[in-house]
């Protein structure tokens, strides 16, 4: 779906999309538990419309991105000397011009969004950017996978939660973070243990898995929602186990589900 390409890399955001989502089945995957879920929580913690939020998420997520794809491009050169079961998505080989060009563009990116939302002057994006990097290192420096777990876990969290901080009030960030937890990390540090080859559960693959986990959670979410004081866990976690369902229906329609 998207060709490795020296001059398209170049673009924020097409690294991203190229060696972690080069799939309908990838794109669907990060639409529905991340890009939409986090366009929900900017729309009800803010005084956005549903698409004010949409396009201010847009900017603010690219500003992540600008970060977070260093990281990747990190992880796929250097960090895979680093790690007991590399994954090589890179198959072009860059010039050293080319690594600096793709560095400079991304840092030019976060600095004119970051002009524009103010971001190096809002205390819980700056600290959340920082952990992120700081993070980012320690995962491209640590061999061991079961160390890795960690890094990976505040990875996941930080990756659902930093375009959204900018357009909710501080008060909220530590329900989002804990909202990310639930809803964006715990899946996604399944599927890490299951790759690292510490963790076995091969039902995390079906749908039916799927429904029943996010079934199995509502106290949590339930309970977030009290705490918040608002409607929105309980939204995304509604939200999502429609979702779920949907594709239990359609893998059973194509005989796939177990």
């Amino acid at each position: 779906m998207f060709p490795q390409n020296r001059v398209l890399l170049q673009v924020p955001f097409y690294y991203l999309a190229m060696t972690r989502m080069n799939s309908l089945k990838g794109l669907v995957s990060n639409a529905s538990s991340a890009w939409l879920p986090g366009v929900l929580v900017v729309t009800f913690l803010s005084d956005y419309s549903f698409l004010e939020a949409a396009l201010h998420y847009v900017f603010t997520y690219l500003a992540f991105v600008s970060i977070y794809e260093v990281g990747y491009l990190v992880n796929d050169t250097l960090g895979t000397k680093h790690d007991e079961t590399p994954r090589h998505r890179l198959k072009l080989k860059l010039a050293s011009f080319e690594i600096l060009i793709f560095v400079l563009i991304r840092v030019a990116a976060l600095v004119v969004i970051a002009h524009l939302y103010g971001l190096f002057s809002n205390p819980a994006w700056s600290v959340s950017a920082l952990a992120l990097v700081v993070v980012i290192v320690m995962h491209n420096t640590i061999a061991s996978s079961a160390l890795k777990a960690a890094s990976f876990f505040q990875m996941s969290m930080l990756r659902f939660s930093l375009p959204i901080i900018p357009h909710v009030g501080n008060d909220a960030v530590p329900a989002v973070l804990l909202l990310a937890i639930f809803h964006f990390v715990y899946p996604r540090f399944i599927t890490y243990l299951d790759s690292k080859e510490r963790l076995k559960i091969p039902e995390r693959k079906t749908s039916r898995y799927g429904a029943q986990v996010q079934l199995l959670l509502l106290p949590t979410f339930f309970l977030l929602s009290v705490l918040m004081n608002h409607a929105l866990p309980l939204v995304i976690w509604l939200y999502y186990l429609l979702f779920q369902f949907l594709r239990f229906l359609i893998e059973r329609r194509r005989g796939l589900s177990t």
